[in-house]
C-alpha cells in the first residue's frame, strides 16, 4: 500500500464538520456525556473522514474528478477519537477500484472501498471549498456528493435518542430518483458495552445517490 496523508482529527474541524450536517450527536463533541458512554472520550464523525480522504484523493490526482466515483463502502473497525492522529495509505487494483486503510500506529482504524467508473469525464468548473481549515477546488458534482455524506450524517447522528455512532456504509452514485427515507431497528446486545444497544439500518435517496447506513443506537437511561 501506498502512503496518502496524516491526519490529526481536532475540534475546529469536528465542530465545522457539526456546522455543516447539523448532526448534533452529543458522541462527538460532549466530553462529560462521553465520559458516560463506552468510548469515555469524543469520536470523530464517520462520513467527516471519507470527506478528507476523498479530497485528498482528489488534492494528490489519484482520483481526477470526484464525480468519476461509482461506489463508496465504509467499515469503522474502531472508533477514530477526537486528537487521534491516524496514517492513511491506499492502493489501486484494476484501474477502476481503491482501497484505503486507516490506521493509528498499528492497529487499523477504517477501510474504504471506493469504485471508479471507467469511462472518462470532461473536467468541469470549479470553484472553492473551504473544508478542513484550507480550501480546496471543487465541481458542482463533487459538492453535491459532499452534501449527501453529509446528509447521511445528520440522518443517523439525530435518530431518536441522538446516541449512535455508525458501524458502516455503502453509497451507490448512480441510482437516479430514488427518493427514500427508512429506518429499520433491530434489537442486538452487544457483549463489550453496558448499556443496551440496537443496530438500526438507514437508507436514504437523494437525486442520484443512495446510500445504507447501519449505526448502532445506544440505549441511555
Amino acid at each position: 500500500m501506498k502512503y496518502l496523508n496524516t491526519y490529526k482529527t481536532n475540534t475546529k474541524d469536528n465542530r465545522f464538520f457539526q456546522k455543516i450536517s447539523g448532526d448534533n450527536n452529543k458522541i462527538h463533541y460532549d466530553k462529560n456525556f462521553c465520559l458516560e458512554t463506552h468510548f469515555k472520550s469524543p469520536l470523530v464523525y464517520g462520513q467527516s473522514i471519507v470527506i478528507y480522504v476523498l479530497i485528498h484523493l482528489k488534492k494528490k490526482k489519484i482520483i481526477e474528478n470526484l464525480s468519476f466515483i461509482k461506489k463508496i463502502y465504509c467499515k469503522f473497525d474502531k472508533p477514530i477519537f477526537l486528537n487521534e492522529k491516524i496514517k492513511i495509505y491506499f492502493s489501486i487494483h484494476n484501474k477502476d477500484s481503491i482501497v484505503i486503510k486507516i490506521f493509528n500506529k498499528l492497529k487499523l482504524k477504517s477501510i474504504i472501498k471506493i469504485t471508479t467508473k471507467k469511462n472518462k469525464i470532461k473536467k468541469k468548473k470549479t470553484k472553492n471549498l473551504k473544508y478542513f481549515s484550507s480550501k480546496y477546488k471543487i465541481d458542482n458534482e463533487e459538492y453535491n456528493l459532499i452534501q449527501f455524506l453529509a446528509l447521511l450524517s445528520n440522518k443517523a447522528g439525530n435518530y431518536k435518542d441522538k446516541i449512535n455512532v455508525t458501524s458502516h456504509f455503502e453509497v451507490f452514485l448512480e441510482k437516479k430518483n430514488i427518493k427514500k427515507e427508512k429506518y429499520h431497528e433491530i434489537k442486538q446486545e452487544l457483549q463489550l458495552v453496558l448499556q443496551p444497544v440496537h443496530l438500526v439500518k438507514l437508507e436514504k435517496g437523494f437525486k442520484k445517490y443512495f446510500a445504507r447506513v447501519y449505526f448502532f443506537r445506544w440505549l441511555i437511561k
